[in-house]
């Protein structure tokens, strides 16, 4: 009798938790601030729906790092919208992000999304979420606007046990 592996099953999805060589899930926006320099943080709700913010203007766009209450790590936000405010400019002596996060990057259309995560995908009209489990999980939701993904959140939680 020949064994059949789940190819989803080992993929957890942590090729995806690395933005502008920091790690989501060894960091803390505070470290975040002291590699790039100083951002507004900014603080919505309370207890589970605590968010704390810190955005950057990157090439095309906006980078967000953020921790909540539910999530362990740093989760991100890539997005082209330009209009989010405050939004510290990225820091000269620091290299430019890599927007292309183990292929996800602004602009791929919906096909290539699912190409790049290799998971099933569930839509809710133009939002896209897909979800991995490993040593906790990872969720990626990507908004599409015309066919082209405009942006995209990681969130990681970590689990030990």
């Amino acid at each position: 009798m020949a064994l059949i592996l789940d190819a989803y099953a080992v993929d957890t999805g942590e090729r995806f938790t690395t933005v502008a060589g920091i790690s989501l899930d060894k960091t803390t926006i505070s470290d975040i601030q002291k590699k790039l320099g100083p951002s507004k943080i900014v603080v919505t709700g309370d207890a589970s729906l605590y968010d704390a913010r810190i955005s950057y203007d990157i090439r095309g766009g906006t980078i967000q790092f953020f921790q909540g209450e539910m999530n362990d790590g740093v989760g991100v936000c890539v997005t082209t919208d330009r209009s989010i405010k405050p939004c510290s400019p990225w820091p000269k002596n620091a290299p430019i992000p890599q927007v292309n996060i183990a292929g996800l990057q602004l602009g791929i259309s919906e096909d290539q999304f699912r190409k790049v995560v290799n998971r099933p995908v569930q839509w809710r009209g133009y939002i896209a979420t897909v979800h991995f489990e490993g040593r906790g999980w990872i969720d990626i939701n990507g908004i599409f606007y015309n066919g082209r993904l405009i942006q995209f959140e990681i969130v990681k939680t970590t689990s030990d046990g």
